[in-house]
């Protein structure tokens, strides 16, 4: 894998480089004829070291380096041809053959390393070039001075040497400025990059060696040193081959379009070379040649001026990179600018969000509590605060009704309207989805129950909704803080005082008072006394007999929940029941009466063919999973479906509205089609006792206490006799059984008895009694299944 540095790899690399310069050494106390094997073995080496690299590391850009490995080999091949053609004539033979094989191993070489360099933008490859030519040409000033010029100041130097001998200046600049893009593209931080600049350097030297040397000697030879820097060129390439960092040596480091200070500094000293060149060469002709030629002065100078322009040039990049930055960086500034101003903005929308409704666009619960803690920290000097506490009656079936659209125009019109009404030192704010508060900062201004019905006579205005009026009503709550308190207290208290507003009756307005918290506090650890009993078994079930008043037999039981503290305590039902409906407890409570009634109720069916019937609140027939708590009872219990009744108040069915009324009849009819009857209780005393029975799948009617009972206690009045023979006919012709509630004298009994009512049920026959006492009644009454109660009496417990 490329760049990864095995301990196998690290040793081959390091091995190959210790033996090749060994036998570098070797070389150079070698004879004459033996020199010249162990040289083309050297050479040899570094081509088979390079190969083995090559194909074990797979560098990027692998034709390059197949290239330079090609060109190592031809290499090989001319310097041997040249040493033995040197044995054979006694002497190089210049511009032969020979030549012609180096110029092949010069274009191998210098294509491998221009492929070699990765592909990148134009505008960085024209950078990289400007680059190496700045390097190339203040070398050739050197190389023109050192190795070309005195050899054109040889005497007897023809045209086609001199061409030659130009023609291999020309490589070895190539291959200098290849290796110098080379080099500006990848950096040279590789250990492979380090070692293939090495040999290529060796390459160089050895060429410049072997040029210098024949310019000022005047004639072809080979000395040691040539052969060293040629044969370091082929040992040090080999190397760089096996080292496991080739595998990344074609991969772009860094960009090259920018200039490091240091860069600039070379470049700066390479333009000085041109100068020292022409003296330098001055020099030389004064000494050594017999006259001044034209290109003695001229060539530098013209290397100079290439120099300056191409300096020129990559100032003239760097200045359009630095022009481009510095349009990147207004356009940054620009867009940072407007980022921070989009931020501010939307963190002020978020802010707005946060404390305000979105729908009415009023302060919300954060907002009304922060203007409370103003209100509160400012009441000694403005007076007693007030707040108001608005809340709608039956929102829920406005929305279930004419839909949420329609409830949310109601609440933008409602608020409007109560904006109207504030003065500069109130404050409105929704904080329920339809409840709205109101801080009056200024009460002595306008008292607090004045501006309570202010509010509720501009609620109760018409709202025009799809070309029909609707009326809505909103009960109040109020606070005045003329207490030390916080805002949160006052919200809670304010709130207190709209619950009991509600639970008088829409459209009433209640005061706080601290008799008011007290109540709430002592329903809260009501509410927590439940939870405990629930949990520690502390309710019992009680059974109260349903009666044939002719006969007094028992025809059916009706379960009622008692609760008894662990003290010996006993909680009247009146007392719970209403904080088991509003705390929800009344759902778990209900099941663990279904379960323990269902499974008692089962043996006295299975005995005296009693059937049982259990109260329902509203809140159990809101419950999604009602029907499965029922069914999962007679399950477990073993009670038939025909042996259960269950009694709903009239006034839990009226409460329950819209959509909620809908799931509930259809979960009553899927009782019923079981065989479950269903009994109205306390029937008479709802708001449309007609209209349901129009719709629910009813099996008995409960008369209501109220109508057996005048207010002398003894008998019913003339009007409630009318009404109990009205309800005695609705029976007979919707063919409903009917049960007579609260029978507490014999004049009750018999004029039921004489309106042909026989059912009944009060502490004329029994008072509601324990399991024991039950089993001891059954049992003195009743002989039996045979002595049951006819197929087809409703039985019915109250």
């Amino acid at each position: 894998m490329g760049g990864a540095w095995r301990p196998g790899g690290t040793a081959a690399w390091a091995a190959y480089f210790l033996l090749g310069m060994v036998a570098v050494v070797a070389f150079v106390c070698c004879p004459r004829l033996v020199g010249v094997v162990v040289f083309a073995l050297i050479m040899g080496s570094g081509v088979v070291a390079a190969i083995a690299g090559v194909r074990r590391h797979r560098p990027a850009r692998t034709a390059g380096w197949w290239l330079m490995i090609a060109a190592l080999a031809v290499s090989m091949l001319a310097n041997t041809m040249f040493a033995v053609g040197y044995e054979v004539y006694g002497q190089a033979v210049f511009g032969s053959v020979v030549d012609a094989v180096y110029f092949v191993m010069y274009g191998l070489l210098i294509a491998g390393l221009a492929v070699v360099v990765p592909r990148r933008s134009w505008a960085w490859t024209a950078a990289e070039l400007v680059d190496a030519g700045v390097v190339t040409a203040g070398v050739a000033a050197i190389w023109w001075t050192v190795v070309v010029q005195p050899y054109l100041h040889q005497p007897g130097a023809s045209s086609g040497m001199v061409g030659i001998w130009m023609a291999y200046a020309v490589c070895d600049l190539l291959i200098l400025t290849g290796l110098a893009r080379l080099i500006f593209t990848t950096g040279s931080r590789r250990p492979a990059s380090a070692l293939l600049t090495a040999s290529i350097f060796a390459l160089l030297t050895g060429d410049v060696v072997y040029f210098a040397r024949v310019g000022l000697d005047g004639y072809i030879s080979v000395s040691n040193l040539d052969n060293v820097l040629w044969l370091t060129w082929a040992v040090v390439f080999g190397t760089a081959s096996l080292h496991p960092s080739v595998a990344g040596l074609g991969r772009v480091r860094r960009a090259t379009r920018g200039v490091r200070p240091g860069r600039l500094l070379a470049f700066a000293g390479i333009a000085f070379l041109c100068p020292l060149a022409v003296v330098t060469g001055v020099r030389f002709v004064h000494r050594y040649a017999a006259s001044t030629a034209w290109y003695d002065t001229l060539v530098p100078t013209l290397l100079g001026a290439i120099i300056s322009t191409l300096l020129v040039v990559r100032l003239g990049m760097l200045a359009r990179v630095a022009q481009r930055r510095a349009a990147l960086l207004d356009r940054q500034a620009i867009e940072l600018t407007k980022a921070l101003r989009d931020q501010e903005t939307l963190q002020r929308q978020l802010t707005h969000r946060a404390l305000h409704d979105p729908l009415t666009g009023l302060p919300n619960r954060a907002l009304l509590l922060e203007r409370l803690e103003r209100a509160l920290a400012r009441r000694r000097e403005t007076g007693s605060p007030a707040l108001l506490l608005v809340g709608l009656d039956g929102f829920a079936d406005l929305n279930d009704t004419l839909g949420h659209e329609a409830g949310d125009r109601v609440l933008i019109e409602l608020s409007t309207r109560l904006l109207g009404l504030l003065t500069e030192s109130d404050s409105l704010a929704r904080v329920g989805a339809d409840e709205f508060a109101l801080v009056l900062e200024d009460p002595a201004g306008t008292d607090p129950a004045l501006r309570a019905a202010q509010i509720m006579a501009a609620g109760r205005v018409p709202y025009l909704q799809n070309d029909r009026e609707v009326v809505v009503t909103a009960s109040i709550g109020y606070r005045v803080m003329d207490a030390p308190l916080t805002a949160a207290e006052a919200l809670r208290d304010a709130g207190a005082a709209l619950r009991t507003a509600k639970a008088d009756g829409r459209n009433r307005i209640a005061a706080f008072d601290v008799e008011l918290r007290s109540s709430r506090l002592d329903t809260a650890r009501l509410v927590d006394d439940l939870r405990r009993a629930l949990t520690d078994a502390e309710f019992r079930v009680h059974y109260q007999p349903v009666v044939d008043s002719r006969t007094g037999e028992v025809r059916s039981l009706e379960a009622l929940l008692r609760w008894t503290r662990p003290d010996g305590t006993s909680v009247p039902p009146d007392e719970f029941i209403p904080a088991a409906e509003d705390s929800g407890l009344i759902i778990p409570i209900g099941a663990w009466v279904l379960r323990h009634a269902t499974e008692q109720a089962t043996e006295w069916h299975q005995r005296f063919g009693l059937s049982l019937s259990v109260n329902v609140s509203g809140h159990q027939l809101s419950d999604p999973q009602f029907a499965e708590t029922i069914f999962e009872a007679l399950s477990a219990s073993g009670l038939p479906p025909t042996a259960l009744i269950l009694e709903i108040t009239e006034t839990a069915l009226v409460a329950v509205t819209g959509s909620t009324a809908t799931d509930v009849h259809s979960c009553l009819q899927r009782l019923r089609d079981h065989g479950i009857r269903i009994a109205i209780d306390d029937f008479g005393t709802g708001y449309a006792s007609l209209s349901y029975l129009r719709h629910l799948p009813v099996d008995i009617l409960k008369i209501d206490r109220s109508f057996v009972r005048s207010d002398g206690g003894n008998a019913p009045g003339p009007q409630d006799h009318a009404f109990i023979r009205a309800i005695l006919h609705l029976s007979e012709t919707l063919r409903l059984s009917t049960i007579a509630e609260g029978v507490e004298t014999p004049q009750q009994a018999a004029l039921l008895q004489h309106m042909n009512c026989h059912l009944a049920q009060g502490f004329l026959f029994h008072r509601p009694m324990t399991q024991e006492a039950v089993e001891h009644l059954l049992a003195a009454t009743t002989s039996g299944p045979e002595g049951s109660a006819p197929h087809g009496t409703h039985l019915t417990a109250a």
